[in-house]
């Protein structure tokens, strides 16, 4: 095992992998068994009684505020331009692969599912929805996975569309990752790169896989990479069983694209080149310079989050990463999305206010329930009733969200109306028992 990773495996596992790791806390499981188990496909009631979580590890924010003063400084610095960089002391050499395809893939033409799509806009040669038909699909909602290869691709699997081989077997399932990919884990790219491969194989059968913009990504597009050092109120830890089955997954149908280390500099992996650019700097300072470069508007990585809906509306259910409201519904979905992908694309200077302010729809916390401190949410719910009325072609049942970790998992507000889909399932979060919202025409369940 190389220094880097002997370092990064020491102070986040203890040496293992789950538990037990620096500052590790202990917290009680969580009652599920009111949930739907996608194997044995038991009912059970949509509203969860309120329980606890499981043994958790620390969060990312808590070693990188204390740990500094007890390891070696040779350690430090790998940690931190791990973090910094996500890509310059990767965790696994498979993760390492799945990034590379990612960031060197190159983009091609999006042919539209069947169903179709309504109201499109223009964006780098692809279509960027603001509303998409359902036409009778089979509709999923997965929360935030925070880099946290492992729960994305249990959440995946959960929903039935993800074999263990990690191949498409969804058909014309849609599914709609509500954003923050980003942060607080380290496989960012390999989770981008896989939902990227399953969507092409899933439009292929009139499926769809749409991965959202939460406040993570606006974020590290703005260059604020504080979220990745941040102290957290939760600690967490998740599955110490990881790997084999997930290395597997992560290995399963390769891209036939991905970048030849003799091809010419324009088709070099911007991963690559950004570690060239660097590489004799301090790793601190290279970390967080390479990351700045990539994800800066225009940049390569910023480029292909700009091809990411920010707000969508599918069938009668809204969703947004934190919310949305009767000014987000009148100014235009489409409209909205344009907008964050032409700041992205470096196509106009500042972003887009409905994106930055604190009540906007990757940063509102007024429909986040009790875990967002939340005592009475009437008022709430009536603005959303509101917001809700607007819509049309169909009218909006529902609102679809993350961005607030809920320590019940998956549920709903608002008689139904709101449904909170965060279960910190990352273990740069609290690592919480991994849920999906499955939608199937009016019936709405919590699969587990």
């Amino acid at each position: 095992m190389s220094n880097s990773n002997s370092c990064l495996t020491t102070l986040f596992s203890g040496g293992g992998g789950g538990g037990g790791g620096f500052f590790s806390k202990k917290r009680p499981k969580r009652n599920t068994s009111s949930r739907v188990n996608s194997r044995s496909g038991k009912s059970s009631s949509s509203e969860p009684p309120s329980g606890q979580r499981t043994k958790t590890d620390v969060t990312m924010g808590k070693r990188i505020a204390l740990f500094a003063a007890i390891v070696p400084t040779s350690c430090s610095l790998v940690f931190l331009a791990s973090w910094g960089g996500a890509f310059l002391a990767p965790p696994a050499a498979n993760a390492r692969e799945e990034e590379e395809r990612f960031s060197g893939s190159k983009s091609s033409k999006r042919t539209s599912a069947k169903g179709g799509s309504s109201t499109n806009v223009e964006n780098e040669g692809e279509i960027l929805s603001g509303k998409i038909n359902l036409n009778g699909r089979r509709l999923v909602a997965i929360g935030d996975v925070h880099g946290d290869f492992p729960a994305a691709m249990k959440a995946l699997e959960i929903a039935g569309v993800m074999d263990n081989k990690g191949e498409w077997i969804g058909k014309n399932t849609v599914v709609v990752q509500v954003g923050d990919v980003m942060d607080r884990g380290d496989a960012e790219l390999a989770i981008f790169t896989k939902f990227l491969r399953l969507k092409k194989k899933a439009m292929k059968e009139g499926g769809d896989v749409i991965v959202m913009n939460g406040n993570h990504e606006i974020m590290n597009v703005m260059g604020d990479f504080t979220k990745m050092k941040e102290k957290e109120e939760s600690s967490g830890s998740g599955d110490k069983g990881s790997s084999s089955a997930n290395s597997n997954k992560e290995n399963a149908s390769p891209d036939s694209n991905s970048t030849n280390e003799s091809s010419n500099e324009s088709e070099k992996s911007p991963l690559k080149k950004a570690s060239e650019q660097f590489q004799n700097e301090d790793p601190v300072i290279q970390g967080v310079r390479a990351r700045r470069e990539l994800f800066q508007p225009g940049g390569a990585f910023a480029m292909k989050l700009s091809k990411h809906p920010t707000v969508l509306q599918v069938g009668d259910t809204i969703f947004a990463h934190a919310g949305v409201n009767q000014s987000h519904v009148k100014y235009g979905f489409d409209r909205i999305n344009r907008e964050v992908s032409l700041w992205m694309q470096g196509k106009i200077k500042n972003p887009p206010d409905y994106i930055v302010e604190s009540e906007g729809v990757v940063w509102t916390r007024e429909y986040g329930g009790k875990d967002a401190g939340v005592k009475y949410e009437a008022e709430a719910c009536r603005r959303l009733k509101s917001a809700l009325a607007l819509t049309s072609d169909p009218e909006a049942k529902r609102l679809v969200i993350g961005h607030t970790p809920q320590t019940t998992g998956v549920n709903s507000g608002c008689k139904g109306a709101v449904w909170r889909v965060d279960v910190g399932a990352s273990r740069g979060i609290y690592g919480g028992t991994v849920e999906v919202l499955e939608i199937k025409g009016s019936r709405v369940r919590v699969l587990s």
